[in-house]
């Protein structure tokens, strides 16, 4: 299925990025699940990446109200929090098929918040994006969710210029792993996320050394990754709020807490996952 930005949009000539967020309401008339994504952009001079979300409870409706040209500005996030998520998109990403029995489910009447990060190009430029979404053909037996791994209660003092949270998560039930996505705003400097197994050894799954907040991606897992219940996943993030950070949106710095404005800062893992319940029940939730 193609789907497509309402209408074209106009980006002015210069200033800071831009994120908008672009309500599409597909047109299916029963439950599908969605095993690859791709995008063709309507204008590669400003296109800079590409995630799309799931809203299933019309909340993005509400905030189209105060936007123009079928989109809404937001920095970071999508301004709500999403019932699931297709990946992402960036220039050179080829597109990646889940494996066969997965799949993100896509209900008739969701809307998919399609999010363009825009980088000007010095003129006033015209985007129409579109999307191909590729829906499972086979049975689906492992339906794949997005679960949001996040430390809301971070606080960084301001001056400081290497501030390190550490957050574990323990896992009460089997999960595959799929993809993940790390997520920061303008004083992230690195995320790392090791999953401990159950007998004490370790293993990395993710490691951003140099954060780069215009660079975020989704990164899609070689193969699926069976974790065993009792597991734990270990996270860390380190926050530069030091004038000598020129990504400071603050000048002179100032204390930093959990929130979606620029000034505001996040500590979240995205994960792709599929939760095996007890029983084998099926179902798209959280951890």
């Amino acid at each position: 299925m193609l789907i497509s930005m309402p209408k074209p949009f106009k980006l002015g000539d210069d200033g800071r990025d831009e994120y908008w967020n672009f309500v599409i309401k597909p047109d299916i008339t029963e439950p599908v699940y969605v095993q690859a994504m791709d995008v063709k952009p309507g204008n590669k001079a400003v296109v800079h990446h590409v995630i799309a979300f799931i809203d299933e409870k019309g909340v993005s409706d509400k905030l189209l109200e105060g936007g123009r040209d079928g989109g809404y500005q937001t920095f970071g996030g999508p301004g709500f929090i999403p019932d699931n998520a297709l990946g992402g998109w960036a220039p050179g990403l080829q597109p990646e098929r889940l494996p066969k029995g997965a799949g993100f489910l896509l209900k008739p009447g969701a809307r998919i918040v399609m999010q363009v990060h825009y980088s000007k190009s010095g003129r006033e430029e015209v985007d129409q994006t579109k999307m191909a979404l590729y829906f499972a053909k086979e049975p689906v037996t492992m339906p794949t969710e997005i679960a949001w791994l996040a430390n809301p209660a971070i606080r960084i003092p301001a001056g400081n210029a290497k501030v390190e949270f550490k957050q574990t998560i323990p896992l009460p039930v089997d999960v595959t792993l799929y993809s993940l996505m790390p997520h920061m705003h303008l004083l992230g400097k690195e995320m790392h996320a090791t999953l401990i197994h159950p007998d004490g050894t370790r293993e990395r799954l993710i490691s951003i050394d140099k954060w780069d907040f215009n660079w975020q991606l989704n990164y899609m897992l070689k193969e699926p990754k069976l974790i065993k219940r009792r597991s734990r996943i270990e996270i860390v993030a380190v926050f530069d709020n030091s004038e000598d950070n020129p990504s400071n949106p603050s000048s002179p710095p100032r204390e930093v807490r959990w929130g979606e404005e620029t000034t505001d800062e996040m500590m979240l893992l995205v994960a792709g996952v599929h939760i095996h319940l007890p029983g084998g029940a099926r179902r798209a939730g959280s951890l």
